[in-house]
């Protein structure tokens, strides 16, 4: 790294610190608008209970004013962190398989109760 001098290379480095911040922040806004489909689909769906689908989209206004704070006002202290936000502590859980709902086996009544529907007659 000769052929930079040391002013040089210590703007290169601070130039990739900063470049790294702004992907970092971007990224968020894609995360943000993520909350907002995956928490509805939580809260319509009987599967998970419903207040984690409010928390999520809660979240997901939370990742977004996160986002406008630290792209609009950089100088200024931010109200937040992302690592304080429910959803950033909590996506790992996602894919952990860690719903004790998916994990039970149903009970002898219910495996064993005839099908509701009436069967399909082939028509010719």
């Amino acid at each position: 790294m000769q052929a930079y001098s040391a002013a040089q290379l210590e703007g290169l480095t601070f130039l990739s610190i900063d470049l790294y911040k702004t992907g970092f922040v971007t990224a968020q806004l894609f995360f943000g608008t993520w909350l907002f489909p995956l928490g509805y689909l939580v809260y319509k769906s009987g599967f998970l209970p419903r207040f984690l689908g409010v928390l999520l989209m809660l979240d997901g206004i939370g990742v977004l004013i996160w986002f406008l704070q630290a792209l609009l006002l950089p100088a200024y202290p931010r109200s937040a962190t992302q690592r304080s936000s429910w959803a950033s502590s909590r996506k790992s859980d996602w894919g952990s398989g860690s719903s004790s709902r998916a994990l039970r086996s149903p009970t002898p009544e219910q495996a064993c109760r005839p099908d509701p529907s009436p069967p399909v007659q082939p028509t010719l």
